[in-house]
């Protein structure tokens, strides 16, 4: 039961925290928003973000299972990872976008995560993402 309301309290801030720092990363398409989003995600992974966002996408799975909160947060961090592809597809970095995808897809794929459906947390800043998507031509 703690460790239940502990996760909930970890990922609700995790959520409000992501919705401000991917808003900035995608909308206002800045480098300060990724940097954010990057680092609140190696919190919620409790690793290092660079290190944690160089991995490859079945290597990042394979550090979320161990960690024990993959099942818990799979959605989460599938949607992050997606917006932060879309930030680096707007600022011309296609490499990292590319990578960001490839991440996404693995992390819905082992967790079971449909990647069309937003989680309700993100519904809002979902909404202004996909709008600069448009504005940048993003298909």
């Amino acid at each position: 039961m703690l460790q239940r309301d502990y996760l909930a309290k970890v990922i609700e801030s995790f959520t409000k925290r992501t919705s401000e720092t991917l808003r900035d990363a995608v909308v206002l398409r800045s480098a300060e928003g990724v940097s954010e989003t990057e680092d609140a995600l190696g919190e919620l992974m409790e690793l290092d973000p660079a290190m944690f966002l160089s991995l490859a996408p079945d290597s990042m799975v394979t550090m979320m299972r161990l960690g024990g909160n993959g099942e818990a947060v799979g959605d989460f961090v599938a949607y992050v990872l997606n917006a932060l592809a879309d930030a680096s597809l707007i600022s011309g970095d296609r490499d990292t976008a590319r990578l960001r995808r490839d991440q996404a897809r693995a992390v819905a794929l082992a967790f079971g995560v449909s990647r069309d459906v937003v989680p309700e947390q993100y519904a809002e800043v979902d909404r202004d993402i996909q709008q600069a998507r448009s504005e940048a031509g993003i298909g």
